[in-house]
């Protein structure tokens, strides 16, 4: 059995690290190949089963995740001759769909989930037939995007001691005529906080009906906004910082987690939750903290004159347009 084993060594090694690495083979007696293919020299840059890692600026903590052009052409191939034929089977999606998995699981997880609802239905044989209709038409169109667009995950080494620690909330009162949302934030360097940071406001009243027309647990999608919105308005500030969000609902931990929701207005919110991931490099921990032990309880429900005295900054959400998710 063969498999392909990447070297890491400091640049002034040069070729004796490999020479090394060849000679400790020998010792114990394992096989591996002398082909030029297999001996590549030392270099900053390297493809290994289909990935590309880029450790050009190594030196200053930051280095590079992203797929290789030969497996992105192939996926994106496959795409343009799915959307030529009009026919997609099941058999064929699921092939994709691990293909497109694999690609994925490099750079940024779970984005698919969110974005390729009617597609993984087709995989899983939920949806019946061959033919393409528009939405699935149009989640192709996002995947191959998404591979030819080809953004890569850059982490940054000595970020481990880096930590924001989010708690959202949710409040739906006077038989759910109103509602609130609340968050409290702690960014964390060493385990000591540096900032803190609150929001409290009151959920405009067309926006809460138009997203009870569409559920009957509107709680559940409350709950997800506040946590897309704190991560949202925090994310340009802790680019590639490790984020714990912390929700007060069992629905919304699930969701976020796997990126997917049933709800129409839900998976919208993931999606967006996705593209900000992406763009800023975040890692996003959910779990779930009852009310009792939840600080954004409180300010869900307009209550936070203790955390301005406690010297937390107060944000300010912009609230998207009723039609927005």
């Amino acid at each position: 059995r063969s498999s392909d084993l990447p070297q890491l060594d400091i640049a002034a090694s040069g070729s004796d690290a490999q020479h090394a690495a060849e000679r400790l083979f020998d010792l114990v007696g394992w096989r591996f190949s002398t082909k030029d293919s297999k001996r590549q020299p030392i270099a900053c840059t390297f493809d290994v089963l289909g990935v590309s890692f880029d450790f050009k600026d190594c030196s200053r903590g930051r280095f590079v995740v992203k797929n290789k052009k030969a497996r992105i052409e192939q996926v994106v191939s496959e795409i343009d001759d799915v959307l030529r034929s009009g026919e997609l089977s099941s058999h064929r999606a699921t092939s994709l769909r691990g293909k497109l998995q694999f690609a994925e699981t490099h750079t940024h997880g779970r984005a698919l989930s969110a974005h390729l609802r009617c597609f993984q239905q087709r995989a899983s044989g939920k949806l019946l037939g061959t033919s393409i209709p528009e939405t699935l038409r149009l989640e192709l169109l996002w995947a191959q995007s998404f591979m030819l667009e080809d953004r890569p995950r850059v982490l940054h080494s000595g970020t481990g001691n880096r930590k924001l620690i989010v708690f959202t909330d949710a409040s739906l009162e006077d038989h759910d005529n109103s509602a609130g949302i609340g968050m409290v934030a702690f960014a964390c360097i060493d385990d000591l906080i540096t900032e803190k940071f609150f929001f409290s406001e009151k959920v405009p009243a067309d926006l809460l009906n138009a997203w009870q027309k569409n559920t009957k647990k509107v709680i559940a999608t409350l709950e997800l906004f506040a946590a897309l919105t704190a991560i949202c308005m925090l994310s340009t500030r802790f680019q590639g910082w490790r984020i714990f969000a912390y929700v007060d609902n069992e629905a919304a931990r699930s969701s976020m987690i796997s990126l997917y929701s049933p709800l129409l207005v839900n998976n919208n919110m993931l999606k967006a939750l996705s593209e900000v991931s992406m763009a800023y490099s975040l890692f996003v921990w959910t779990a779930r903290v009852p009310s009792a032990s939840n600080p954004s309880d409180a300010p869900s429900r307009g209550k936070y004159d203790h955390l301005v005295s406690e010297g937390f900054q107060a944000l300010i959400v912009s609230w998207p347009k009723a039609d927005r998710f």
